[in-house]
């Protein structure tokens, strides 16, 4: 799916011009485009996320390096997320808001792959940027982590929350300021260059009981999101769909047709038929999934090749070469060093 198919949620554009506006920034065009003066566009209405990465580029370009996404999110309020934010506000139990954020995900952005990932004595929530520049990327992932971390925060006061430690895919910063920013955020261990972003903390907070969590207004609120869940994805295409489908299903390996058709409530020969009448083949869609993970393994992280290779799904480091070197003329050590050498 290209960039200009991707969008995000409103709040979060009027977040960022917020932000811009509070650095000396005139966003008054933005914010008239973002419906300052239009009450009809609420918390749920989306825009493509062209227009946020041109007002990070203007941004970037008036405040060379200034951690923009990570400001936003030592900002953050529960109303920018709509009702995942109030729904999350609603849960009873830590677990069950990690349950929530990962279910409506896709109400915040098209471009987001939220997942919960329990190890022995641990849980680790990781998130993938899958569009963007790289810019944008950054910012995203400072964004998204650091808003996590302070909305739970927020829902589990009076209790502490004590992270383990948080992993970017992004280098780390250059400017010290940002560092301590960083760390005065997290407050744990920050490493970068990470073949995963994602924030891991103790096992034991799962069963955190909320003090403002109300099970009759989560039901309520569940009913909502769930038919706002249908309206986005009536909206999508077919192909759509099924990428949305295969981004958040590929973990070690991509999901089958069969898989994917089940998600969809029907057979595989039915989606076969279904995808041909649209004149795309499965395995394209799945390639598409693929260069959108191996082209950000490639220039954001900094793992062997053999790594990457597994994480894309393929047996062997020469698997991936070949299979890269067909779609892009280029070996993936070349386009890692073409990109490096833009940055």
């Amino acid at each position: 799916m290209e960039d200009n198919d991707n969008w995000v949620a409103v709040p979060h554009l009027q977040h960022l011009a917020r932000t811009a506006e509070a650095n000396g920034l005139d966003v008054d065009q933005w914010l008239l485009q973002l419906g300052k003066n239009n009450p009809a566009i609420g918390a749920e209405a989306t825009l493509p996320i062209s227009m946020l990465e041109e007002l990070l580029d203007q941004l970037d370009r008036r405040f060379p390096g200034y951690p923009f996404g990570l400001v936003m999110a030592e900002n953050i309020q529960p109303a920018a997320f709509g009702v995942l934010g109030y729904l999350s506000q609603s849960c009873t139990r830590f677990a069950d808001v990690l349950d929530v954020i990962v279910r409506y995900n896709g109400l915040l952005s098209s471009f987001g792959n939220s997942k919960v990932v329990h190890l022995p004595g641990r849980v680790r929530v990781d998130w993938e940027c899958l569009a963007g520049s790289p810019l944008f990327r950054r910012h995203a992932y400072d964004y998204v982590l650091g808003s996590f971390v302070v909305l739970a925060r927020t829902l589990l006061q009076p209790a502490p929350l004590a992270l383990l430690e948080v992993n970017f895919s992004h280098h780390a910063p250059e400017n010290q300021d940002t560092r301590l920013r960083l760390q005065q955020l997290f407050q744990s261990p920050v490493y970068f260059d990470q073949p995963q972003a994602g924030i891991c903390f103790d096992r034991a907070l799962m069963d955190q009981s909320l003090s403002h969590g109300d099970l009759s207004i989560k039901m309520t609120l569940a009913q909502h999101a769930d038919l706002l869940m249908q309206q986005r994805q009536q909206n999508m295409t077919l192909p759509q769909t099924i990428m949305r489908l295969v981004r958040t299903m590929f973990i070690d390996s991509p999901p089958s047709l069969e898989e994917v058709a089940d998600q969809l409530g029907m057979s595989g020969r039915t989606l076969h038929r279904r995808l041909d009448s649209h004149n795309i083949k499965f395995r394209s869609l799945i390639d598409e999934v693929r260069m959108e993970r191996a082209s950000d393994l490639l220039l954001n992280g900094r793992q062997p090749l053999e790594m990457a290779a597994f994480q894309l799904g393929f047996q062997s480091r020469q698997s991936l070469i070949r299979w890269f070197k067909k779609r892009t003329g280029l070996t993936p050590g070349e386009y890692r060093q073409r990109g490096n050498s833009k940055s």
